[in-house]
């Protein structure tokens, strides 16, 4: 397993880097992250089963005129397999599960955010197949679904995170 925690680096650096430092926010204190795996060798490769979890209080924008922060908290699970296949080429299998909840304090009380609170749901999958290490080929699917909101997914038609 590991853990560790995260942090904003600061909008000057964020801004020399090239990135736009009012998204998301600025991260209050640190965002304790844990990740647990458990791997083993399963029919002829190798396997392994994670859980996640994490926890960031963001200020919307780099505004805390609110006095209030967004509070996102994230659990997960997530799954691979990769096997070297006989005539030398490798195929890999990954999925993950993402549920988060969201306390929108800060973002409702600047107008951002419709709702104090939202929730967002993350479902993805794919398979690679790689020939002889020298070329390879992913598909992916994805589906991402969460609470409506009529501020925050103003530019989506049908006012949700949704993939579709």
């Amino acid at each position: 397993g590991e853990g560790g925690g995260y942090g904003s680096i600061g909008s000057r650096l964020t801004t020399r880097l090239g990135a736009d430092p009012t998204a998301p926010g600025n991260i209050k204190g640190l965002a304790p992250y844990a990740r647990l795996v458990y791997q083993s060798d399963v029919l002829g490769g190798t396997g392994s089963l994670g859980l996640m979890a994490m926890n960031a209080d963001i200020e919307p924008g780099l505004d805390a005129s609110s006095g209030a922060a967004d509070t996102y908290r994230d659990v997960g699970v997530d799954a691979t397999y990769i096997r070297n296949l006989t005539n030398g080429d490798t195929l890999a299998i990954n999925a993950r599960y993402l549920k988060e909840r969201q306390r929108l304090n800060a973002s409702s009380a600047l107008g951002l955010s419709a709702n104090t609170r939202n929730d967002l749901t993350d479902l993805r999958a794919d398979v690679s197949y790689f020939w002889r290490n020298r070329v390879g080929v992913t598909l992916q699917g994805f589906n991402t679904t969460g609470s409506p909101d009529a501020l925050l997914f103003a530019s989506n038609r049908n006012l949700k995170p949704d993939t579709a």
